[in-house]
């Protein structure tokens, strides 16, 4: 699904009451770019979100963080690790 439609469908269920998206897949943090487009585009239309990640990006203490982080002051509200 492409970034466009993405935002659709997440317009269409803040329309419809749907207090929260949740980010799964492959894994999404393949897509940084277009995972942080989603998530900003998820909080601006009133929603929390969240993650589900395998984590195999974490490799890097520093780069870990600093993606946790940004993530966090975008509107990620949780995470969760797929093992």
């Amino acid at each position: 699904m492409g970034v466009h439609h993405a935002k659709g469908f997440i317009e269409q269920a803040g329309e419809a009451g749907i207090q929260k998206i949740v980010f799964t897949g492959g894994e999404p943090l393949l897509h940084p770019r277009e995972l942080r487009s989603l998530v900003r585009h998820t909080a601006e239309q009133g929603m929390k979100s969240a993650l589900i990640t395998n984590a195999a990006w974490a490799s890097c203490g520093v780069k870990t963080k600093a993606t946790l982080a940004d993530l966090k002051e975008i509107g990620l509200e949780s995470i969760t690790l797929s093992t």
